[in-house]
């Protein structure tokens, strides 16, 4: 039998006995156990905050959209807009975008 020792606010140390065989107290399980433990909780909560940032992602777009989102009218008024091509260029660009 395995003899065990607990402090007893009753009367200090008190030994048990443990009819667990060497399952009772185990000096090498018990220095490790918290190893894997800490890192599936971290991998937890990465795991979390990678879902989490790709749903705001989706919910929440940033204000980044590239060209291709614009249409090629909207673009073709901006460059009027800035100077780049004249009236006369737009009027032609705009017949052949819409037919």
């Amino acid at each position: 039998m395995t003899m065990a020792y607990i402090w007893s606010a009753h009367g200090g140390i008190t030994q048990l006995d443990c009819p667990c065989g060497d399952w009772g107290m185990m000096p090498g399980i018990m220095t490790w156990w918290w190893v894997p433990m800490a890192l599936l909780s971290v991998v937890f909560f990465v795991v979390i905050l990678i879902i989490l940032f790709w749903v705001l992602g989706k919910l929440y777009p940033s204000g980044r959209q590239s060209h291709s989102s614009s249409t090629a009218l909207e673009v073709l008024k901006e460059r009027l807009a800035r100077g780049e091509i004249t009236e006369e260029e737009y009027r032609r660009l705009k017949k052949i975008l819409e037919e």
